[in-house]
């Protein structure tokens, strides 16, 4: 395991298991959380996983075959159109700002969920949400965006 296999994890997870909001409209099933940067010509409502610290890595044990733990801190991004309506429930839609709101704890709900999941299938341990920022309107992208940043461990041999 490395920090791009859990980024990559991360990805997997939230693409299988989190509600896409475009789905409601078009009922498509896409891949729409990625380890890259959107293109301007991507599918929005998006999300991107993102390594924000260069980690910590320490050594446990001593020997040929020590161990590492590693601690990853990642920015999970999402992006959504100006105006892009998501039903949220029969009567009612969310947009921009609180569509931004909405899917951050979405996203932290859903990863805070899965932490057995995520031992078991990936051994990733010690999740913890460390920052929630409002949501800001690109210009340069002219798209809402929202970020919540978290911290994973793995170990490695």
């Amino acid at each position: 395991m490395n920090d791009r296999e859990v980024m990559l994890a991360v990805a997997t997870v939230l693409n299988a298991d989190l509600e896409d909001p475009r789905y409601s409209y078009t009922q498509e099933t896409r891949s729409w959380a990625h380890t890259d940067m959107p293109l301007k010509s991507s599918k929005f409502p998006r999300i991107q996983v993102q390594k924000s610290d260069p980690g910590v890595q320490e050594i446990i044990s001593i020997g040929q075959e020590f161990m590492e733990w590693n601690v990853i801190v990642m920015d999970i991004w999402f992006y959504t159109e100006t105006d892009f309506k998501y039903l949220y429930d029969t009567d009612s839609y969310l947009q921009n700002e609180e569509l931004c709101r909405q899917y951050q704890d979405k996203i932290e709900t859903l990863l805070k969920s899965k932490q057995s999941d995520l031992k078991s299938t990936y051994g990733l341990t010690g999740f913890k949400v460390m920052s929630r920022p409002e949501p800001t309107y690109d210009n340069k992208m002219q798209k809402y965006v929202i970020r919540s940043t978290i911290r994973l461990w793995y170990f490695e041999k």
